[in-house]
Formats: structure tokens, sequence, C-alpha cells
């Protein structure tokens, strides 16, 4: 009520972080990432789908107020409900969770970490520096991953949100980018 009151936003928190991170887990699963990007369709292949997919989101919530980086916050912990449930469901042991859980905390915030490092670049050195990120950290064994593509794709979606208006990301009403030709 003092939210609206002072005219700032007031957020359904629940539902926005699950229709938000509705979102990032639909664009994570597209197929072409896997078919066209070479992703390896594996448990490993779809959580670095699922970090590059976060990572926009919650850069941009983040350089909001109070409210959006409570609702990055709640989309974030959606993501490791999700996780901890797959890990579950997987047969992952039930003392063995906390520390995977642990693990691909590491992980998003060494990605969100290097990546925003590559943001602070010169405009021109980004998308090379977004291919070393994923040089260094995506898991690729057998060498089919187009990182040239996933690179563009991932800055584009970066530019992409950072453009959006926030009431239309707090809405859900916002895309990645198109995937290259």
């Amino acid at each position: 009520m003092l939210r609206r009151l002072f005219g700032l936003p007031s957020y359904d928190h629940n539902r926005q972080r699950q229709a938000l991170y509705g979102l990032v887990v639909t664009q994570a699963r597209r197929a072409e990432l896997y078919s066209q990007m070479g992703v390896p369709d594996t448990f490993d292949g779809r959580l670095e789908m699922m970090i590059l997919h976060l990572y926009p989101l919650h850069r941009r919530l983040l350089r909001e107020g109070n409210a959006e980086r409570r609702l990055s916050q709640g989309v974030f912990d959606a993501f490791f409900e999700d996780m901890d449930s797959a890990l579950r469901e997987a047969a992952v042991g039930d003392q063995a969770v906390p520390k995977r859980l642990q693990k691909i905390t590491r992980v998003f915030y060494g990605h969100a970490k290097a990546l925003d490092a590559a943001m602070d670049l010169p405009q021109e050195q980004r998308l090379a520096a977004i291919d070393a990120v994923l040089e260094g950290n995506l898991v690729d064994p057998d060498n089919t991953v187009d990182r040239s593509a996933l690179a563009k794709y991932l800055l584009g979606s970066i530019v992409e949100i950072d453009a959006t208006d926030l009431k239309s990301i707090v809405g859900g009403k916002f895309a990645f980018a198109p995937f290259p030709a």
C-alpha cells in the first residue's frame, strides 16, 4: 500500500518471479540452441543455457530499485528450486544436492562476473570478450558449439533486455535477441 501511495512499483512477487523464470526456461530450452548452435543436450549444456539466459535479466533488474532487485533474487531462487528438483529427480543423493547447488551458484556468479567485465569493455571489444567467456566456461566435450553465434546471440540479448523499459520487463513482455542465421 505504501509503495502505491508514493508512486513506487508494487509487484506480486511470487507470480512475477515464476512468470519471468518461465520465460527464461522457455528460451533456454529452444531447440535452435542445441541443433543450430551445437550446445550439448546434456545436463551441463542445459544448465549453461539457463545461466546464459538468466544473466541478461538478472543484470537488468539489479540496476533498478530495491523491488526489482528482490524480483531478480526471486527469479534466481526459482532457478535454484528448479535445480534442486532436477538434481533430486536425477537421483542425486540428498547429501550431495546442497554441494551441487553450491557449485551451480559459483558457476552462475563466475559467469556473471566475467560477463559483467565483458560488458564494461568498449562496445567493439565486447563480442570477443563474451566469446572468451564462453570458451572458458561452456562445457563442450565434442567441440560442437558455435561459440561465435552463441556470443552474438548472448550480446544481442543483453542489449535487447537493457533497452527494454522496466515496466515491460517486469510484466514479462521482453524478448531475447533473435538467433543468428
